[in-house]
């Protein structure tokens, strides 16, 4: 059995986007956000590391990435800003104004994404603890 290459996801954003009508646009989205996400997901250190079942994937996700410096913080910040944009086009059920300017920045930041889960050295990201302050 192959696995899926979620690349295809982004392709299939890339070629949403010509499509200028909102469902195809909200679409585009959406798929961006997953092809980051599962590409982020499936990376051989992440599939180590023991997410919480009770707790939201997506954020674990993400809080795992932002824990670690450099390019992996970048990737986090990037990601969370993109399933923003994923949450508001595949759940508001209002117009979507700007989506088409909305999406540009949206492929543009899942090519970025792409570039630094491509460059990441494959050990990242590290199971860094989470800190805990102490109110004083």
């Amino acid at each position: 059995m192959t696995t899926f290459d979620w690349n295809q996801y982004l392709n299939l954003a890339i070629e949403l986007q010509k499509g200028q009508d909102e469902a195809s646009l909200r679409t585009a989205i959406s798929r961006a956000y997953y092809f980051v996400y599962n590409v982020a997901l499936n990376r051989p250190a992440v599939t180590q590391y023991r997410f919480d079942p009770k707790a939201p994937r997506h954020e674990q996700l993400w809080d795992l990435y932002t824990r670690n410096a450099g390019e992996c913080k970048l990737l986090a910040d990037i990601a969370i800003r993109l399933k923003q944009r994923r949450v508001k086009a595949d759940y508001y059920n209002s117009s979507y104004p700007r989506i088409a300017e909305d999406l540009v920045g949206v492929l543009i930041d899942a090519q970025k994404c792409a570039g630094i889960l491509s460059s990441l050295d494959k050990d990242y990201p590290k199971p860094v603890p989470k800190m805990y302050s102490v109110g004083g």
